[in-house]
């Protein structure tokens, strides 16, 4: 369609075996070099490295994806986060990440992405505490969501996060996205778009904004965008007609 792919990247926890939610097992420790789990994941940064070298086109041209491996790892919820590992061990996975992929096994296609949540980054400092650098960095996120049901104080959050994030974005000569963002149970709502979200986003300048998936396993749960029929489909409708907002469709015109 031309449209943009983004890959994330949730790799179960290497030492325990349980999925990417599983914190426990200093798995950085172990995936680094030296590490018990090393040449595992060696074997795992090939696997990616081969599927990203595939993306082409019918006449062999590589498909450029934004990569957004080890996100939001200031949050304590995957094994990379912050409780699981030191910021030194961070990098080093970050990095050592993009040496594999990018020098090993020369991933020419990849738009480089990190993105920290939304908690405890009010500040640039506690913002940049992980960064891996600039020389494996192309784009700066940052993930924010509502799951309580209070417009208001999504607003705020989303508001003082992107102001940070476009502040540090500027500074390291980087793009800027909202790489993860979305109301849980959007179906109810009437105006989340046009009244909750747009005040707040029309004030930046961003590359993209993702929403997270709509689960059809979890609906309840996981569901972010609306379906045809919702109470918020006419809304989310009105803000994609946007002049200034632009979608697969507008991305041709652009050009």
């Amino acid at each position: 369609r031309g449209g943009i792919v983004t890959l994330s990247w949730h790799p179960w926890n290497p030492v325990t075996g349980e999925n990417a939610w599983d914190s426990s097992g200093e798995a950085v420790k172990n995936v680094l070099r030296g590490g018990s789990q090393y040449r595992k994941f060696e074997g795992w940064l090939e696997t990616v490295a081969a599927f990203i070298n595939s993306l082409q086109t019918p006449g062999g041209q590589r498909i450029p994806v934004i990569f957004r491996p080890w996100h939001e790892m200031n949050g304590g919820w995957f094994w990379w986060g912050a409780k699981s590992c030191t910021a030194e061990e961070y990098i080093n996975l970050f990095t050592f990440t993009h040496h594999k992929l990018v020098d090993q096994y020369r991933c020419n296609n990849i738009v480089w992405a990190w993105s920290p949540n939304l908690s405890d980054v009010k500040t640039e400092a506690a913002f940049m505490e992980r960064y891996p650098g600039n020389q494996c960095v192309d784009l700066i996120g940052v993930d924010v969501y509502e799951f309580d049901n209070n417009d208001a104080a999504y607003s705020k959050n989303l508001k003082e996060t992107l102001d940070v994030l476009v502040s540090v974005a500027s500074k390291e000569h980087k793009l800027a996205a909202l790489t993860e963002t979305g109301c849980r149970g959007i179906g109810k709502k009437t105006d989340w778009f046009m009244n909750t979200l747009w005040p707040v986003l029309r004030q930046y300048k961003l590359s993209y904004v993702l929403f997270w998936r709509n689960d059809w396993q979890k609906p309840e749960e996981e569901s972010y965008l609306p379906a045809t029929g919702d109470k918020a489909a006419p809304d989310f409708k009105k803000w994609v007609d946007l002049k200034e907002v632009c979608t697969v469709k507008d991305i041709r015109k652009v050009k």
